[in-house]
């Protein structure tokens, strides 16, 4: 009979489909795979289908599903394009200029009550740049040898950078000093920064900066504690993040930089936010935003290439101590870019091979030389 063929039909469906679902363990146990591999989307994502009152939820879990949404907000914004507000609405997003110099540029900004500050920079460049850049922004104790400084019209550069902790190859927290205009104190802040592969389901890669203070510590996975600040600093907030993806053929400097490049382009994007905590006059706003700014992401691009050419001593040293480090982020990135001309072409692709059982790199390596 036809409700008697019905009702054996659907009871086969609801057999096979709970047959073949994971059990809460088997997705935390998976959750915990990905999360070592440095791969904090997925791992959240299976964490995501756990009972939300299952007993196997740690506090671990839950400070991973947290870390994870905030990373996500940052990809988010990203993502989105900075003309448009949200909902259709009016942009916050002030175009700050344009360069169609050695790597087309955009630069934005907004400005909320005088102290908060943020900036945004975007960059198409060649794939050959990748590995520099990663290798470049990873190296935070070189920082000093290549950022700017300036004395006039105001004093502004970095007086100390270096790692304090670098407890799994994708996360590290930094501690960068900064001169500032007198009579302020010389600033400093303590980056938590988070690296996380999401190139085989999205094709980026993504690292998450914010400050670090005693009560985000309370959220971090690792079980750092914050030092206090030394006499006569004062800590300010910063949040950041850098994404690596493939460059949209509709973004604005995608035509510019195609004609100067010819392999396929990766869109650098880089956000950036602080809190002074004083009121900042406007003339410090306009030559952070005017000529500040887009000197350091200048020097970033040239650094990177000279990187790339051999030039650059302190960074060449470097990449010989960790040659077998980077030829896999060599390896690895080019499975990225594989992986982009892929789409393009309508194909798929497969997992690329690992050496785990040989000792071999995992792509936690290829995520800690990000920022």
């Amino acid at each position: 009979e036809p409700l008697t063929l019905g009702y054996y039909l659907f009871y086969l469906c609801f057999i096979i489909t709970h047959m073949s679902k994971p059990s809460d363990q088997e997705l935390i146990d998976q959750a915990k795979i990905h999360y070592d591999a440095e791969k904090l989307f997925e791992a959240a994502r299976l964490l995501r289908q756990v009972d939300k009152d299952s007993p196997l939820l740690t506090d671990f879990h839950r400070k991973l599903l947290r870390n994870a949404s905030i990373c996500g907000k940052a990809v988010s914004e990203l993502l989105a394009p900075p003309d448009k507000g949200e909902d259709g609405g009016e942009s916050q997003w002030i175009k700050q200029g344009q360069s169609n110099g050695s790597y087309p540029t955009t630069i934005y900004y907004k400005v909320e009550t005088g102290a908060k500050l943020t900036c945004r920079m975007e960059t198409p460049v060649p794939t050959n740049l990748l590995v520099p850049l990663l290798s470049v922004l990873n190296e935070s104790e070189l920082y000093g040898t290549w950022i700017p400084s300036w004395t006039m019209p105001i004093r502004l550069g970095v007086k100390q950078s270096k790692q304090l902790i670098n407890d799994t190859r994708g996360h590290q927290i930094i501690q960068v000093q900064c001169d500032v205009p007198w009579p302020m104190s010389t600033r400093e802040v303590l980056m938590d920064v988070m690296a996380i592969d999401d190139i085989d389901k999205n094709g980026f890669i993504v690292a998450k900066m914010q400050s670090l203070t005693e009560e985000s510590q309370k959220h971090l996975l690792s079980g750092y504690e914050v030092p206090p600040a030394e006499y006569g600093i004062e800590r300010i907030d910063y949040d950041g993040a850098v994404l690596f993806r493939s460059c949209p053929v509709d973004h604005p400097n995608y035509a510019s930089a195609k004609e100067k490049f010819s392999d396929d382009l990766i869109l650098l994007q880089f956000v950036i936010y602080f809190d002074a905590h004083m009121m900042v006059p406007q003339s410090v706003v306009n030559f952070i935003t005017r000529t500040a700014i887009g000197h350091v992401w200048n020097m970033l691009l040239h650094v990177a290439e000279e990187v790339r050419d051999g030039q650059r001593k302190e960074h060449k040293e470097v990449i010989e101590r960790k040659s077998d480090f980077y030829k896999w982020v060599e390896q690895r990135s080019q499975f990225m870019l594989k992986q982009m001309k892929d789409k393009k072409s309508g194909s798929g692709v497969e997992e690329e091979p690992t050496n785990d059982e040989n000792g071999g790199w995992t792509m936690e390596d290829v995520l800690s030389l990000s920022i």
